[in-house]
């Protein structure tokens, strides 16, 4: 009788707890499917946002390509002013030096064009008082 007995309540267990694992694996199915049209979703909606952001981040590159270009540029135009400013400099500098000497050169010349004033006005200073005596003897 414990054979019997054991099959019945076996039985009845099992014709109990089948609808429960039935429900129970009909849910688990669901979820799956409901797990793997979301992953497939996702995949999609990834896929899209992978492709945007390899879009701006080429995006990104370029402009910070291009700025990298500009400053370059900008540094190549101060090396070139820095040059220009060397350059005025050591002209400013030959200038100075030429005022300076064409300033020495017009005062020896103003002074020899005096000292040369003052020989002729001594000169004819000699001539005339001669020329006064031959006329006078």
């Amino acid at each position: 009788m414990d054979t019997k007995l054991f099959l019945l309540l076996s039985f009845v267990l099992l014709a109990v707890l089948v609808p429960f694992l039935v429900h129970i694996l009909i849910q688990v199915s669901r979820m799956i499917g409901s797990l793997t049209g979301l992953i497939k979703t996702t995949d999609t909606s990834l896929s899209n946002l992978m492709s945007e952001v390899t879009v701006t981040v080429k995006t990104a590159n370029n402009i910070v390509k291009t700025i990298d270009e500009v400053i370059a540029g900008f540094r190549e135009f101060l090396g070139a002013l820095k040059e220009l400013g060397e350059g005025a400099k050591k002209l400013s500098s030959a200038l100075k030096d030429s005022v300076g000497y064409f300033v020495n050169l017009m005062s020896q010349t103003s002074g020899l064009l005096g000292l040369l004033k003052k020989a002729i006005e001594m000169l004819m200073k000699g001539i005339k008082k001669k020329g006064g005596q031959n006329e006078q003897e």
